[in-house]
């Protein structure tokens, strides 16, 4: 069935969400330096996320707007929105909230099955590493921070919701879902798959910081996604037999709402290949 674009943040909630969409996109100063061995540089400009999304599915509170910044020696990552399909207690799904912080088997870095193991999602091997670091502390590595990723199938489907943009009803299941905790140099690794992507949006992964403590959406400090190099999507999808629904799919970054202003806080550094999967990095600064 075709469904029409709509903005994944198109019905914000709280306080939280009203602070966030107050906040301009982009609008950053140049870098003056980063954490050894990755660069960290500046986007600029401005831009909403376009997403299909069942009418049945309450959007999350996550907004497009949001600062990049130079404080110290690097730069604050992008804000962008969560999307409507979080499932950090910010919205519902068939008047249920999808909360997964309730869940202490949310609390790992192999997402690749659900919270009990089942239903492995396939797709090619795909491994990355955040590199979480205080803006407002001279860059430093910030240690026991938490760091919630999610991220669609192969077919371009999301767990936890119904309705999803390319049809099917994943609302019980939870695979591609993780949350992971830095460690002393601020770094965490996830092991999943290649995301596949969908109509209107570019190969993305969304991720949220938490403080240390029990994550609640009511204390996230920063929501954002992560783009990857069309070179490397363009493999996965066309050199594979894998992912028949993202190979249809035309977006680019620069066709995308999210990423059409800039992906330079946002980019993944990827390398591998289609056999042997593919391992990426990124170094990501945040207000603590």
């Amino acid at each position: 069935m075709n469904r029409q674009p709509a903005s994944e943040n198109s019905r914000p909630h709280g306080m939280v969400a009203q602070l966030r969409k107050s906040m301009s996109r982009r609008h950053a100063l140049a870098l003056l330096g980063g954490a050894a061995g990755t660069a960290l540089v500046v986007g600029c400009g401005s831009g909403a996320e376009s997403a299909l999304m069942d009418e049945d599915t309450d959007t999350g509170s996550g907004t497009d707007t949001g600062t990049s910044s130079s404080s110290g020696s690097c730069t604050v990552v992008a804000e962008e929105t969560n999307g409507p399909f979080p499932a950090d207690g910010s919205n519902t799904n068939n008047g249920v909230v999808k909360n997964v912080f309730t869940d202490s088997r949310a609390f790992r870095t192999d997402i690749r099955s659900d919270f009990d193991g089942n239903n492995v999602q396939t797709g090619t091997p795909f491994e990355f590493t955040i590199t979480l670091l205080d803006a407002n502390g001279n860059c430093e590595p910030l240690s026991g921070y938490y760091i919630y990723v999610w991220h669609c199938s192969r077919t371009g489907s999301y767990s936890q919701y119904s309705g999803n943009m390319n049809g099917g009803n994943y609302a019980d299941n939870t695979w591609l879902r993780g949350v992971g905790q830095t460690d002393a140099n601020g770094q965490v690794t996830f092991t999943t798959i290649f995301p596949g992507r969908y109509s209107g949006r570019a190969t993305h992964i969304h991720f949220e910081v938490y403080p240390d403590g029990t994550p609640e959406y009511s204390e996230v400090i920063a929501t954002s996604q992560l783009a990857f190099p069309e070179s490397v999507t363009d493999s996965v999808y066309t050199n594979t037999t894998l992912y028949p629904n993202s190979a249809a799919n035309d977006t680019e970054n620069e066709d995308d709402n999210i990423f059409s202003d800039g992906t330079d806080t946002e980019m993944l550094t990827v390398s591998g290949n289609n056999s042997d999967g593919y391992t990426a990095s990124i170094t990501v600064a945040v207000s603590a």
